[in-house]
């Protein structure tokens, strides 16, 4: 892979010594979690082999692989587990908690995100609309407790300053294609030719998946996935939360309809931990010091399912909506309601307890008329008032709930 990175003219990324110094350092011998099997693994410094436990398609990491304990790489014998205790259970007052409402919401980005719903008499709910006035709705209940609340992004405007139509996707490519190296099409490339041929160069250069990267295509996902919720992952850093939700509405569409309104019978919530890490996701040298971080910080972890089960169990009992129980191959079962899923901010949020919410199904029709019913009442965002609903208020609260319940 070396040699493809040369020959194309791909300089290979840095070690994160940055993150790296994000890890707290326990003794050398430490217990860490399995948060699939729920079982505790003792470890030692010289416990360096690379152990994987395959169920289906999904890989489940146990140890660090041999390859990252050579001298070369940032990870020697060393295994790692979080110096956090449990959090302090002595009630919200005084606590940061931070927000993050999905998505960003207004006419231009709903269009660029797609994220919204419109039934056939033209009403539209739009995601971003919605998380921001649920965080807005929180803070004010959570301040009013005594807890200082921070929210991400308040209006209708990315985080970063970085222009969406004109930044240059070369970078972000090269990124991509750096981080690609244990994909199985990048794998089946390696075999066209000897080290330093042309023969392996041509069927890079010719590549369909590697030309896929530099496409206009991307330009969506390198902004919103990258460049915008790496802004975000800093800010939340930079915050040092005591908690971490992020806020989001769940939807279930189809590719004949993925914007409408539908009769499904079914309403769901459910919250997503750190976890469901694939082999691909090894590749990328961050990954690899933010895997072993997650998987080897019990406490991290533990807290973190803990606050989820609190939120959906909340919602579950407000607002009458059960818990998922099922997922799809991208989500690895943890409990009724919460999920374990390689999500790109909650990955990076080391700080703090995190819940990332999928509140409810907004264009189930149910949720859909209750959601778009005014209550006579309004949150601002940006100067403007936008009108609320008594179901809105009620996510808020029950969320709002299981936070305050979460310190006791």
């Amino acid at each position: 892979r070396e040699s493809v990175f040369q020959m194309l003219g791909i300089a290979e990324e840095e070690e994160p010594l940055e993150t790296i110094a994000l890890l707290p350092r326990e003794s050398l011998n430490s217990t860490i979690l399995d948060p699939w099997t729920k079982r505790r693994i003792e470890a030692s410094p010289v416990h360096t082999q690379f152990t994987l436990r395959k169920r289906e398609k999904e890989l489940r990491v146990y140890g660090v692989p041999q390859w990252l304990a050579q001298p070369e790489h940032i990870f020697d014998d060393i295994w790692w587990s979080t110096a956090a205790s449990p959090t302090p259970r002595d009630g919200i007052a005084g606590k940061h908690i931070v927000l993050d409402p999905g998505h960003i919401g207004g006419p231009h980005w709903d269009s660029v995100t797609g994220k919204y719903i419109r039934d056939i008499d033209g009403r539209q709910l739009s995601e971003g609309l919605l998380a921001i006035q649920w965080a807005m709705l929180m803070k004010e209940e959570l301040t009013a407790a005594g807890a200082k609340v921070t929210i991400i992004h308040e209006d209708f405007a990315p985080l970063t300053t970085i222009d969406y139509p004109s930044f240059d996707l070369k970078p972000w490519g090269d990124q991509t294609f750096l981080t690609s190296w244990m994909s199985d099409w990048f794998q089946c490339r390696l075999g066209a030719g000897e080290v330093g041929s042309s023969d392996l160069l041509r069927a890079f250069q010719n590549s369909r998946e590697r030309q896929a990267l530099y496409q206009e295509r991307m330009r969506y996902s390198y902004f919103l996935h990258d460049i915008e919720l790496g802004e975000r992952a800093r800010a939340i850093h930079v915050a040092k939360p005591d908690l971490f939700l992020a806020l989001h509405m769940d939807v279930s569409v189809t590719e004949s309809n993925p914007h409408g309104v539908v009769e499904m019978p079914v309403n769901q919530v459910k919250s997503y931990v750190p976890g469901g890490f694939e082999k691909e996701d090894w590749a990328s040298r961050e990954n690899r010091v933010l895997i072993p971080w997650h998987t080897f910080s019990a406490t991290h972890w533990d807290e973190s399912v803990r606050l989820s089960r609190l939120v959906t169990h909340s919602i579950r009992d407000r607002l009458a909506i059960p818990l998922q129980t099922r997922h799809g191959p991208n989500g690895l079962f943890v409990e009724p309601g919460v999920f374990a899923r390689n999500l790109h901010l909650s990955r990076k949020v080391l700080e703090a307890p995190i819940a990332y919410v999928e509140g409810l199904f907004y264009n189930q029709r149910a949720e859909f008329e209750a959601l778009s019913t005014s209550d006579g009442q309004t949150v601002r965002i940006g100067g403007q008032a936008y009108p609320t609903s008594v179901r809105l208020r009620a996510l808020a609260h029950a969320v709002s709930q299981g936070v305050a319940e979460f310190f006791e």
